[in-house]
């Protein structure tokens, strides 16, 4: 029997299941000023078909709440975001880095779920935390990022699937979320993992995420550390 979720981890979890449900096992991979292909989730129901799928919306509410740049436009020469949605928490995380010139940078925020402000509104008596908002830039050693980075690489984070498209994946009511941004010169994909921890011994893919998101949090906590 699954334990009763806070209000918190309900927001967060009904996002993932929209998210979820409105991802197709199709790809809009269509050309943009001749130069640059975008690879989204696209919806599945009937009403909205053909539409870019939920978690594209959200990435963009996320985006716009940090008030960050789109990287759908491409990046010379790569840029990578990925957005850590977890139930049990209402601190969104974002952990975000770049190779501009052969150089790597990135940053770490940490935020407030923007979705709670809606929840406060039907339920004025539910007391919802302040918002917040903390920020580490991090530039260290072109060695540890090296390392880091090849090790993304060959754990697939640039080519990695959307769960939907991973055959008999469950799509689970509740859990953890993550989403992935990959922006090239010439590609930008966007993709989403749910619960990629629990499900790791049944299929590779999950194996993988989990384990992209054990090393961006390994690699991110020890570099702000230093």
């Amino acid at each position: 029997m699954k334990k009763r979720l806070s209000i918190c981890s309900y927001i967060i979890s009904l996002l993932w299941l929209i998210s979820c449900n409105g991802q197709n096992t199709h790809k809009e991979s269509g050309k943009k000023s001749d130069t640059l292909t975008k690879e989204i989730p696209l919806a599945k129901m009937p009403r909205y078909k053909g539409e870019p799928a939920y978690s594209y919306e959200l990435k963009n509410e996320l985006q716009k709440e940090l008030h960050l740049s789109s990287i759908e436009t491409g990046f010379d020469s790569i840029y990578i975001r990925s957005w850590h949605m977890e139930s049990r928490t209402d601190t969104i995380k974002l952990f975000e880095f770049w190779n501009n010139k052969g150089e790597w940078n990135g940053k770490r925020i940490f935020f407030r779920d923007p979705h709670l402000k809606e929840i406060a509104k039907m339920y004025p008596d539910v007391k919802i935390p302040d918002s917040f908002r903390i920020e580490v830039s991090l530039s260290p050693k072109s060695s540890a990022w090296n390392a880091f980075t090849r090790n993304l690489f060959d754990l697939g984070i640039t080519e990695l699937p959307d769960d939907n498209d991973v055959a008999n994946y469950p799509q689970d009511a509740d859990g953890n979320g993550y989403m992935f941004e990959i922006a090239t010169k010439y590609k930008y994909r966007l993709y989403g993992f749910g619960n990629p921890a629990y499900y790791k011994d049944e299929f590779w893919q999950a194996d993988k995420v989990n384990k992209i998101v054990l090393l961006m949090r390994s690699f991110f906590n020890q570099a702000s550390n230093n």
